[in-house]
């Protein structure tokens, strides 16, 4: 397999809260996991965070352009909560780019862009604090530690304020994407009104997938090895070698995927 699978964090998160999904790695042989950063956290805290999805955007795809060698680069983009939206935006410009391949989008615990409307960055400090710990969004040392807590609390805010403010393409300005999309949620995500995710196809040609775990909000955290199994099966019928029996230790036994890439119409 020669296939890179962008990994994008949720709001105020750091790429490391994703370092689990680098197991893939191992398991799908030729598979690079590149965990992506956003600016203003981890190894780039020393820099702003962005204001607008487009910023973001235009950072992001940056990146990636900047690291291919000029050779066809076939793509996975996974993105959970915020980075479902960023994952999106990132994937229509890449599929606009000579050079990349995209094969899918996989997008969790995020409703569709079409009807986001939190307006959550004009709550108070204490009407934030609570919604971020209804989800599960604190980690309890932060809560042990008020002292870290304004520190912790910025970055949040910031891609809460970017998110109130995006606004994607609709209807005959929207470009739909020729990549597949995978919807994951948590079935307890109190942000998922799981009637409105077959929305999600308004943003691609191909028929979207949508798939439920056990767990609230930040399910995958809670369950990353079914999460992990989930992914690994997407980028297993994206190898391009398709029909290849291979050892795979997401499923922990050989995996044939014959015919799989023509069941996906060939990503």
């Amino acid at each position: 397999m020669a296939l890179t699978l962008y990994c994008f964090p949720h709001a105020g998160g750091s790429a490391n809260a994703y370092y689990g999904l680098k197991r893939l790695e191992a398991a799908l042989p030729g598979l690079t996991v590149n965990l992506c950063e956003y600016p203003g956290r981890g190894r780039k805290h020393r820099e702003p965070c962005m204001r607008t999805m487009a910023a973001l955007t235009d950072v992001l795809t940056g990146e990636i352009l900047a690291e291919n060698k000029g050779e066809t680069q076939a793509t996975v983009l996974f993105g959970h909560s915020m980075g479902a939206f960023a994952a999106l935006e990132v994937a229509k410009r890449l599929e606009a780019s000579p050079g990349f391949d995209v094969r899918a989008v996989i997008a969790s615990g995020q409703t569709t862009p079409f009807n986001s409307n939190s307006h959550h960055s004009e709550k108070n400090d204490e009407q934030f604090i609570a919604y971020l710990k209804a989800l599960g969004g604190i980690p309890p040392i932060i809560l042990e530690h008020p002292d870290y807590l304004s520190f912790f609390l910025a970055p949040v805010r910031a891609d809460m304020a970017l998110l109130d403010a995006y606004e994607p393409a609709k209807g005959a300005d929207c470009q739909k994407m020729q990549a597949p999309v995978h919807v994951f949620y948590g079935v307890s995500d109190p942000e998922i009104a799981w009637n409105k995710l077959s929305d999600w196809q308004q943003v691609s040609a191909r028929p979207i997938n949508v798939r439920a775990f056990a767990g609230g909000h930040f399910y995958l955290f809670e369950h990353l090895r079914s999460v992990e199994k989930a992914i690994g099966e997407i980028l297993a019928v994206c190898d391009p070698p398709f029909g290849e029996e291979r050892e795979d230790c997401v499923h922990g036994n050989k995996t044939a995927v014959l015919g799989a890439g023509r069941a996906l119409g060939h990503l």
